[in-house]
């Protein structure tokens, strides 16, 4: 400290204020002495460093003189210090810095907001998304080619050891044929040995024999068994020798099938598109879905005063089909949007509202029009009318959806139309409005409401408006219900067991200990109790209260709290709070605020 003090001390009037550094005599000067230094003829061009602290902005000081701005030069545009008004800047005329910078800020803020405004910083602020989505799909396609070589490879190393097996059993065979002859051979020439051995006995017996007719006919006797004294046949024995075939890395890759480099398509065919079984490659649980919807027919028809009430407890009880594995990812359905005009925000809105409530799915923005299964233009003239249609592009079919540049309505509305249109195009109508039409055979009575409700769910997405057929493949679609705002709660019920929820980097919910419910964390749960009131803090728990669609499409542990709850004659309604259907109480079925019994089974464990 007392080293600083000193280096800091003025060279004119030692004291210890010397906060101005002259850069060319390598002095210190306070403020007073600085301008006495400066009127000395030889140092008039000398240059300044404020020294009094390291952080300040010397941004806002005159580089040259070390002075701080008081003016914006107007035929520079340029701050200036009162030196360089008299200096460099003499003559000029000058302005007010605040006024300047009030000015300057007004235009500079029109142009800020006007750039970020652009398709190209909403583009932008998707690419990140679009990144994340496209390396989804390539790990997907990556992952799939890469177990399909491995199969193959693996059925290759096992045809391999088969025909090794083969070789060797056909060596061991002739190898073992042969050692059957040289055996025969021994056995043959050890006989004729004992034979010849048996020879050399009688023949010292017979000189000492005396010559009679027994002797005479014993000699006849082996006279006729010298024929056995002979050599057996030895057969030449095999030379086995393998001959390695020298195979090419192009002999071994012959064996295996080839990589394709492509895009998997969701309509295959004419027949696909026009049979109405689009999106059976993306659809996950389909089948099941349908299979579960089957099921809940049958108990429907089991009930002896068949209600919607009774069909809707029914659905809420049945609705966990799903299994979160983590090895599963996302559905990829890629979309090119070729509009230019005002739509385009509302389309993205609309898209995003899909991929952030169906965790299952993910609507990828392509710029490719060739990769899209999902086209979308802006060509049509009428308003509030959409066109849908199916057209072959390339080697595949696309949806292409037109959407009205006098398309009227809220914000609100337009982001409805689009998710409506997209829905359409992909081929959901069909899978939801089957669910709804089965379970919307009369009138619910929501008591929480004190109303009729005529239908199943009266806020689906699907009532915004009708769908005409015009021509093979050409669908229209026109507005009629202008307060459907977009998905409802059911829609995104539905959605997510079509679209079974994946462990992503957004979705990775955990079983409750205080519940034994569910629960994401996302905040997805703004409009969970629609149309009364929340009863949340818009997010998806993380450890009470309802939970979203998406957690209560999953099996996980949680099938025992629904069991307990069943028993108790409890569950779900489409807000994820618990009701009871019990109409002294209020309670019930499907949005509103629950009984008290009921509101403490979501918020602790039963």
């Amino acid at each position: 400290m007392a080293q600083s003090a000193k280096q800091n001390v003025c060279e004119m009037c030692r004291s210890a204020r010397g906060s101005q550094f002259c850069l060319d005599c390598n002095q210190y000067f306070c403020v007073n002495c600085k301008t006495s230094h400066l009127r000395i003829a030889v140092c008039r061009d000398h240059r300044f460093k404020n020294s009094e602290s390291a952080t300040s902005d010397t941004s806002i000081f005159c580089q040259d003189h070390n002075e701080s701005y008081v003016f914006v030069c107007d035929e520079c545009q340029f701050p200036v210090c009162k030196i360089c008004t008299v200096k460099s800047h003499k003559g000029h005329s000058m302005a007010d810095i605040e006024e300047t910078v009030s000015k300057k800020k007004i235009f500079f803020l029109a142009s800020l907001n006007s750039t970020l405004n652009t398709d190209e910083v909403l583009e932008l602020e998707n690419s990140g998304n679009q990144i994340g989505q496209s390396e989804v799909m390539l790990n997907e396609s990556v992952n799939s080619t890469v177990a399909s070589i491995q199969r193959d490879g693996e059925v290759i190393k096992m045809l391999v050891d088969k025909i090794v097996d083969q070789m060797i059993q056909e060596v061991n065979t002739k190898s073992f044929n042969q050692k059957v002859l040289f055996n025969e051979a021994l056995k043959k020439t050890n006989d004729a040995k004992e034979f010849t051995k048996s020879l050399r006995c009688k023949e010292a017996e017979i000189r000492t024999s005396k010559d009679t007719i027994r002797l005479l006919l014993e000699m006849m006797s082996l006279e006729g068994s010298f024929g056995k004294i002979k050599v057996p046949y030895i057969p030449t024995p095999f030379h086995f020798r393998y001959t390695k075939s020298m195979t090419k890395d192009y002999d071994i890759r012959a064996l295996m099938g080839q990589v394709e480099i492509k895009v998997r398509r969701i309509f295959v065919d004419e027949e696909d598109v026009w049979s109405g079984r689009v999106f059976e490659f993306v659809l996950s649980h389909g089948t099941k879905l349908r299979k579960e919807i089957c099921l809940l027919e049958g108990k429907l028809k089991t009930l002896k005063n068949q209600n919607d009430t009774e069909a809707l407890i029914l659905f809420y009880k049945n609705q966990m089909i799903n299994e979160l594995s983590r090895s599963d990812i996302p559905k990829i359905v890629p979309v090119f949007i070729e509009i230019k005009s005002n739509r385009r925000p509302f389309v993205m809105s609309s898209i995003e509202e899909f991929n952030m409530h169906v965790p299952g799915l993910v609507i990828a923005v392509t710029k490719d029009r060739t990769e899209a299964d999902v086209v979308i233009i802006d060509n049509v003239e009428l308003p509030n009318s959409i066109y849908i249609s199916w057209l072959k592009s390339g080697s595949h079919y696309a949806a292409e959806i037109s959407l009205g540049q006098n398309f009227k309505g809220t914000s609100k509305l337009k982001q409805a139309a689009s998710m409506l249109a997209i829905l359409h195009g992909i081929g959901f109508h069909s899978e939801i409005t089957r669910l709804y039409s089965i379970l919307a055979k009369s009138r619910i009575k929501d008591r929480n409401q004190n109303q009729i409700i005529k239908k199943f769910d009266p806020y689906s997405i699907l009532l915004l408006g009708s769908m005409n057929l015009i021509e093979k493949g050409v669908l229209t679609f026109q507005v009629e219900d202008q307060n459907i705002e977009g998905l409802s709660e059911l829609d995104k019920v539905v959605l997510n067991l079509l679209f079974p929820p994946c462990n992503t980097k957004d979705y990775k919910p955990k079983v409750s200990q205080k519940t034994g419910l569910l629960y994401c964390g996302r905040r997805v749960m703004a409009d969970h109790n629609h149309p009364a009131t929340s009863l949340t803090d818009g997010h998806c728990g993380p450890d009470n209260g309802a939970n979203c669609p998406s957690c209560r499409t999953i099996k996980e542990q949680t099938i025992s709290k629904m069991q307990r709850l069943g028993t108790l004659g409890k569950f779900q309604g489409w807000s994820g709070m618990v009701y009871c259907n019990n109409p002294k109480k209020n309670c019930g079925p499907s949005n509103g605020k629950p009984c008290q019994s009921c509101y403490n089974n979501i918020i602790t464990a039963v």
